[in-house]
């Protein structure tokens, strides 16, 4: 009977033992697990905004673009890359300080600039003095050489 009584003890000890180390084992173990590391996702496509896709002249619009991840993250724009600011209209003209004259037969408008060290986004102001339809879009390119095209932003003013 004291063998018996011996031997429930025993086998009480070893299970109580069993289950109080069995979450610190589980809790060891997955201390070794280390998650795979995320590369930042490569961009895919330039995004181009404006805050007014309508209004009466004279216009500011305010264009802002960053550059956009296949799974839609937004990502700031390369310092040491270049933006193209594309405008299309058949009412462009250039405004200087002799005049105003139509820009020519392709009624387009080209201006790159470097991306400032300081800033993440592309942002412009344009002036919009003359009724009609205006066609904005940007090109960016980075230090490697890869162009990345924007969606095109229509503007009408009227």
């Amino acid at each position: 009977m004291r063998f018996r009584k011996t031997w429930i003890v025993i086998l009480v000890a070893v299970l109580g033992l069993a289950t109080a180390a069995a979450p610190s084992v589980l809790a060891d173990s997955a201390a070794y697990y280390v998650p795979p590391q995320q590369e930042e996702p490569a961009p895919a496509s330039a995004r181009l905004m404006a805050d007014k896709p309508f209004g009466f002249v004279p216009l500011t619009v305010n264009l802002s673009g960053m550059l956009q991840a296949r799974n839609g993250d937004l990502l700031p724009i390369p310092t040491n890359g270049t933006v193209t600011l594309f405008v299309e209209s058949p009412f462009l003209h250039m405004s200087t300080v002799a005049g105003s004259y139509q820009i020519g037969t392709d009624y387009r408008y080209e201006s790159t600039t470097r991306q400032p060290a300081d800033s993440l986004a592309f942002t412009r102001a344009i002036k919009v003095e003359r009724p009609g339809r205006y066609l904005f879009r940007i090109q960016v390119t980075d230090s490697q050489g890869r162009i990345l095209q924007s969606n095109e932003v229509t503007v009408k003013a009227m």
